[in-house]
């Protein structure tokens, strides 16, 4: 699974649970997103997924990738033992500015 989120004025609770169908760690895959004034479209290997279309922000945000053990969410992600490695490999990341 992959979560989609964004914030508006300081506040989340955007947050989407999309099933890939696949083990993402088993290659690299292709993530993206178009943000406009009125909708945000989420991509996964050149395939829209998901769109949210309230509540969109209108100031310029960041783009973030990371690895999280979860912690204190152990209900929607079950508990991380702290042994097993996390690691994130990215082959490339790019902004394109409309």
């Amino acid at each position: 699974k992959v979560q989609f989120n964004y914030y508006t004025n300081g506040q989340g609770n955007h947050e989407f649970m999309y099933d890939l169908g696949f083990d993402a760690s088993e290659g690299f895959h292709t993530y993206g997103f178009d943000w406009q004034p009125d909708h945000i479209t989420w991509y996964v290997d050149g395939k829209a997924v998901y769109t949210a279309n309230q509540n969109i922000p209108s100031t310029p945000g960041r783009i973030m990738m990371n690895t999280w053990p979860g912690t204190g969410v152990d209900e929607w992600l079950s508990h991380y033992d702290g042994r097993t490695p996390l690691e994130a490999h990215y082959q490339w990341v790019t902004f394109t500015k409309k």
